[in-house]
């Protein structure tokens, strides 16, 4: 669980990307509680980012990048993620289950 009790605050990008991806923020706040996968951004240090599948969404993936500040987990982008690199995290996902 990413949340864990925490606000969320979304950037005016992210705003931006959900309106136009016609993405509701409770798919986000749903992943955030039950990510798939959450780790690290390896392009930056103080974020991170999370993926989770959204049935609605006809089953895609999301990819969530974010920063977690002292009370609130303040979300950077949001980005639908196609068909063969969900299968690829997915597959991370297993895998990370297993070890």
């Amino acid at each position: 669980m990413v949340r864990a009790g925490k606000g969320i605050v979304y950037t005016i990008h992210t705003r931006e990307r959900l309106r136009e991806r016609r993405i509701p923020t409770k798919w986000i706040e749903a992943i955030l509680d039950h990510p798939l996968i959450d780790e690290p951004d390896p392009a930056d240090d103080g974020r991170r980012r999370c993926w989770g599948r959204v049935p609605e969404f006809g089953d895609r993936m999301l990819r969530i990048v974010y920063v977690v500040d002292t009370d609130v987990i303040r979300v950077i982008t949001v980005t639908p993620i196609a068909t063969v690199d969900a299968a690829r995290h997915e597959a991370r996902y297993r895998q990370h289950l297993r070890s």
